[in-house]
């Protein structure tokens, strides 16, 4: 007689386990969930990097084309489209000098432009915004330089 009174009862665990189990498909669904949910749509934007120290060897590793990264994200900032390698002017005059470029780096990528710059994905790339890329087989510590809409 006692069985058949347990049947149709819920206890306080079954309780816990049901919520437990909301939040789990709730907190799934959050994170698969894409971020940029709000239909902005994105432009053509042409990024310039810029690295004022870099080896000589360098450049001749990142050819018109190749893939831009980010280093630490590996988030794709769009194909090369420009280089251009000028002579290392260092303030002081250093003895190991001779050896070293300044390069500009430009990629298009699909983005979307602020009034703070472009964003790609969910990351905003300011002027002046420092980081590790890779061109190619190159890898280059470059700043932000220039952004702007490709016409």
């Amino acid at each position: 007689m006692n069985n058949e009174k347990k049947k149709g009862r819920f206890n306080i665990i079954d309780l816990i386990v049901i919520i437990l189990l909301v939040f789990a498909v709730v907190f799934i669904a959050y994170k698969l969930l894409p971020k940029n949910s709000d239909n902005v749509e994105t432009q053509k934007v042409r990024i310039t990097y810029y690295m004022e120290k870099c080896a000589d060897f360098v450049p001749a590793h990142t050819q018109i084309g190749d893939t831009l990264y980010v280093s630490d994200t590996n988030l794709q900032l769009g194909v090369v489209t420009d280089i251009r390698v000028e002579d290392y002017q260092p303030n002081i005059e250093s003895a190991n000098d001779e050896n070293y470029c300044s390069i500009y780096i430009t990629g298009e990528v699909d983005a979307v432009m602020s009034e703070h710059g472009p964003l790609v994905g969910n990351t905003l790339f300011g002027i002046g915004h420092t980081m590790v890329i890779y061109a190619g087989m190159g890898k280059y510590y470059v700043a932000v330089y220039d952004a702007e809409l490709v016409q």
